[in-house]
Order: structure tokens, then sequence, then C-alpha cells
């Protein structure tokens, strides 16, 4: 189901340099665990993204 099953994905940091300068490749700064998330955590996410940017705005 959408809303009850976990997903995760793979987070990798990269260092800052290595990724704002062009035709650099990437330079690992470190891995760390996995993002665990399921359907509704991430619908709350978006929706609090929404709601946060448009504070002036009283429909969000």
């Amino acid at each position: 189901m959408l809303f009850t099953s976990n997903r995760t994905i793979n987070v990798e940091e990269y260092t800052h340099g290595s990724v704002t300068t062009s035709h650099v490749r990437l330079a690992s700064a470190g891995i760390h665990g996995d993002f665990q998330f399921n359907g509704w955590r991430l619908a709350q996410g978006v929706a609090m993204t929404l709601c946060g940017r448009h504070l002036t705005q009283p429909e969000y």
C-alpha cells in the first residue's frame, strides 16, 4: 500500500567544493544511514514545505 509500506533511500554526503565546481567529480564526505519514509510521511512533509513557504497566503 502507498501509505503504509516503508521505502528507503540511501543518503550520501558530498563536499561543497565538488558540488559547486563544474567539471569536477563528486567527492564523498561520508555515508549516512538509510532514510526511511512512507507515503503518509512524504505527503505530510510536502504539505509542511508548502505551508512554510507561503506564510502570507491564508489558503495554504
